[in-house]
């Protein structure tokens, strides 16, 4: 039944959920109601009870809007807006009163009497849902899904059977989530699924669908997606699908997506085989060209801030069409409640930062599979626990399987491993590792069954090159026997420095296994073993036969005892990698290892000639011991002599004969007393005949005193001495 009253609070009640980003989310538009206001002053808007009410009736034919307050039934949730249209719609959403008017208020038995839709937000109710969890409402949120692109599911639990489809790009599909709408409690809007064949709940085949705040759920666990992305090829207006704050339960898998392009965030993802899986579309050729655009090409795959809620693995890219395409995936501050593995698969130009997985007794908290690269692995904590049994931790935390194509350029800082019935880090496969590092990290407990931390296995023509740096082993409780173990195989090479061992003192790695440290001064790999020395106790040698010098640093500062400050390094052979030869090394100015002095059983000599010194100014030796005294260099080859004899040289004679050996005793008393001379006496001798001593070798000048060379001093006595001892002419 029609009737011209106009009731502005039920206009905002029955469109309460009716806005734009402008008026916010679950306001009016201002447009709809001065739409609604300028209808019921003019006369072309008439109330109706509900749908199925207006189909029963004729409606006057200057009417062009019906406002219903249900949809078979007033106050059963579906009333809507509906104008008069000049055609039947080709959607669903629309209806036929008695009249057959157009809009222009003529006739025609055909097409007159048609009305749709004309809500920007729609919801299921208005298509006939019942929402109450029990009722099928499959073809009623179809026709919701199908005919709009903004779709609120507050308050409604809509029981489903069979899949949806999700074709309008662009589309929304959301509730106002644990809100307040004037006054009233509002409920999440719920997808119930309850067929257990079902395959796919919602299946998206649009472009830039969001789902936003709502909650897709099975009575009891079901082989199924409840979301899942079909992306076509792109194009200049294509989006990226978005899922945020949606809660999935029970399915064994939340979203897989096909294609390019997803952001994940804010959701919960309970008691699943797989979060959210991601594969690559079997007709795109494999680096994306003739399918999709330059603008479009380069999406991200984004999984942010979401609960893991007893879900095995969290995000997965093992697609069957090429997973190297599958790029720039990021996993970022993620929380895994009851374990799980936090990825899955290959990883290319991708970052997993700041995820915790705990309590999980997975096989593997992570796994990297064949084909991975140029990826950073940082601040995450991920393991087991100690505390209630050996059913609380993994056998890995990182699973990497470099089979065929290899693994390279992966940065493992700042996380937390452990701890694990086996080792921390398993690397098994043949294909070679490159540049894989781990710097800061903890291995806290790894390898409580026996297993080194870090575990290689199936090493066969694949070298494995590692860095390790500034990571901390605390091998409580652990049987590991090394810190790298598995295969001893000499392809395995490892630059091992400034790590911290607690509380197990085992070697760096077995017999063949080459520990190494790059030399830059010296061009060339300079193989060293690690010595630590704890305070107070005895040292102990990482590693065994392999060629190589020594760093020494402290392990432990606790405790009595002097301990090792800071540390040195000595390298075992010069750049041939001579074995017989102990070369020690200290930083230049540059901050870079330069060799110093080498020593062998033979002699010690400085690596360059003529570069340093034995002793300093202020750096004296109180006496130096020797079979032999010093010998100088005297190769006439080295020298360039003064044509005139010394004897012939008369005023630096004469100034000899002017210097004289005194006994003295130093001020700093040694007991003795001791035969020479002055260096200022020596230089005033030389300066009464204008002559300048320290141009000379016989008297210097450093750090503010003076020396005297006496091999010079003695050679100038006793050409003095000839000049006396000579006979005249």
């Amino acid at each position: 039944m029609s009737t011209s009253n106009y009731d502005i609070d039920v206009i905002l009640r029955d469109h309460i959920t009716q806005g734009d980003s402008g008026s916010g989310p679950h306001k009016p538009l201002k447009s709809q109601l001065r739409a609604y206001l300028k209808s019921v002053e003019t006369g072309t808007l008439d109330r109706y009870n509900s749908k199925v009410d207006v189909e029963n009736n004729e409606v006057r034919s200057s009417v062009l809007s019906v406002l219903t307050h249900g949809y078979t039934a007033a106050g059963d949730g579906g009333g809507a807006l509906y104008k008069r249209v000049d055609a039947e719609p080709s959607h669903p959403g629309k209806f036929r009163s008695a009249d057959r008017y157009l809009t222009d208020g003529g006739t025609d038995a055909t097409n007159g009497g048609w009305w749709e839709i004309d809500e920007r937000i729609t919801t299921p109710k208005m298509y006939g849902a019942i929402g109450d969890g029990v009722n099928d409402d499959t073809v009623a949120l179809q026709d919701c899904i199908t005919s709009g692109r903004f779709i609120d599911l507050t308050g409604g639990i809509y029981r489903i059977t069979d899949t949806i489809q999700v074709a309008v790009s662009k589309s929304k599909i959301f509730s106002a989530a644990l809100t307040t709408l004037q006054g009233f409690a509002v409920r999440q809007g719920a997808i119930l699924v309850d067929n257990p064949s079902i395959g796919i709940a919602l299946n998206c085949t649009s472009t830039g669908t969001i789902f936003e705040n709502i909650y897709i759920y099975s009575a009891a666990q079901i082989t199924a997606e409840a979301i899942h992305f079909d992306r076509s090829a792109g194009s200049s207006s294509d989006r990226d699908h978005r899922v945020i704050g949606v809660s999935i339960v029970n399915f064994s898998t939340c979203i897989k997506m096909i294609g390019r392009g997803l952001h994940v965030k804010d959701c919960q993802f309970s008691t699943a085989t797989f979060g959210v899986v991601l594969d690559w579309p079997a007709s795109w050729t494999p680096n994306g060209a003739g399918n999709d655009t330059t603008i479009t090409a380069g999406r991200s795959y984004v999984i942010t801030n979401n609960l893991f809620h007893d879900c095995d693995n969290w995000v997965t890219n093992e697609g069957t069409e090429n997973p190297q395409n599958i790029r720039s995936v990021v996993v970022s501050g993620n929380l895994g409640d009851l374990g799980g593995c936090i990825f899955r698969g290959v990883l290319v130009d991708g970052a997993i930062s700041g995820n915790i997985c705990n309590l999980s007794d997975y096989v593997y908290t992570m796994r990297i599979n064949d084909g991975s690269r140029n990826s950073a692995i940082s601040g995450n904590v991920m393991g087991g626990l100690n505390e209630g049994g050996e059913g609380n931790q993994p056998n890995h935390c990182v699973y990497m399987t470099p089979e065929t194509i290899g693994i390279k350029n992966i940065a493992f800082t700042g996380n937390v491993f452990g701890p694990t019935h086996q080792g921390s880090i398993r690397i098994d496969g043949d294909a070679a590792t490159t540049n894989i590092s781990f710097v800061g990290n903890t291995f806290q407990q790894p390898g409580l069954d026996g297993f080194s931390p870090i575990y290689l296995e199936g090493v066969v023509s694949g070298a494995k090159d590692l860095s390790l740096i500034a990571n901390t082993f605390d091998l409580t409780g652990s049987a590991a026997a090394t810190i790298i173990g598995g295969d001893n195989n000499a392809l395995i090479r490892v630059l091992y420095t400034n790590n911290s061992v607690q509380n197990n003192a085992i070697p760096v790695a077995q017999s063949n296994v080459i520990v190494y440290q790059d030399g830059p001064a010296l061009g060339m790999a300079e193989y060293v073993h690690t010595v630590y020395s704890a305070r107070g106790g005895s040292s102990w040698v990482a590693g065994d036969t392999v060629v190589g010098g020594h760093v020494v640093y402290s392990a432990d500062t606790s405790g009595p005892g002097a301990g090792i400050v800071g540390g040195y390094k000595i390298l075992a052979g010069d750049t041939t990698l001579n074995s017989t030869i102990m070369r020690l090394l200290a930083k230049d100015s540059s901050g870079v290892d330069h060799p110093t002095v080498d020593i062998t059983t033979s002699y010690m000599r400085p690596v360059f000639s003529n570069e340093m010194s034995c002793g300093s100014s202020n750096r004296l030796w109180t006496a130096v011991y020797a079979t032999n005294g010093t010998i100088q260099t005297s190769d006439e080859r080295l020298k360039d002599f003064d044509a005139r004899p010394l004897g012939e040289q008369s005023a630096v004679i004469a100034a000899a004969k002017k210097i004289s050996f005194r006994s003295y005793r130093w001020i700093d008393d040694d007991g003795k007393t001791h035969f020479g001379v002055s260096a200022q006496a020596v230089m005033e001798a030389f300066a009464s005949f204008g002559l300048d001593a320290l141009e000379y070798g016989l008297v210097r000048e450093e750090g503010g005193s003076f020396f005297v060379s006496y091999t010079e001093l003695l050679a100038l006595k006793l050409a003095a001495l000839e000049t006396d001892d000579r006979p005249a002419h």
